[in-house]
């Protein structure tokens, strides 16, 4: 009887490893399907933005130009001369505002600019230069409603 139990133990033990081993293959950063990697994100909802329309993303990059309390660029750097980038607009109302530079990590959802639907829709306003500045820029273009934005640093460094 111990003889059995040794033997059945033993390949009980040598299945689980097995099993483990095979889970160990299992990339555990894949993305969810018809998302965009995290590393193209920007440029692919920038290349085809009725795609992504009304789906909710997170995307990462480095604080480019920002445009009053509220938004700013995201930019994606790709080591080339053009750099992608999105404008993201917070609506977040435990957003900190960012700084030119800082790395960061938004999620929100796509969406096409009209200045007139983001100011109703979110209760969002610039002053004058700024809006103006916006819509000449952005209008039609694909926009991040950013429901959260946080500072990559801040996930990076342990609470002391």
């Amino acid at each position: 009887m111990k003889r059995y139990f040794f033997r059945t133990g033993t390949a009980t033990a040598m299945g689980l490893a097995l099993m483990l081993a095979a889970c160990g293959d299992i990339d555990q950063t894949a993305q969810v399907e018809g998302q965009p990697e995290m590393d193209d994100a920007v440029e692919e909802v920038e290349e085809d933005p009725a795609e992504y329309a009304g789906e909710t993303l997170t995307l990462s990059g480095e604080v480019g130009e920002i445009y009053g309390d509220d938004a700013f660029l995201l930019r994606e750097e790709d080591g080339l001369i053009d750099d992608d980038e999105i404008l993201v607009i917070n609506v977040d109302p435990q957003y900190t505002s960012v700084s030119e530079g800082d790395e960061v990590q938004v999620v929100g959802e796509v969406r096409q600019f009209v200045l007139a639907d983001i100011e109703r829709d979110y209760d969002v306003e610039w002053d004058g230069d700024v809006e103006a500045e916006i819509e000449a820029e952005y209008d039609g273009r694909p926009v991040v409603i950013a429901e959260s934005t946080i500072a990559l640093d801040e996930i990076d460094e342990p609470n002391l």
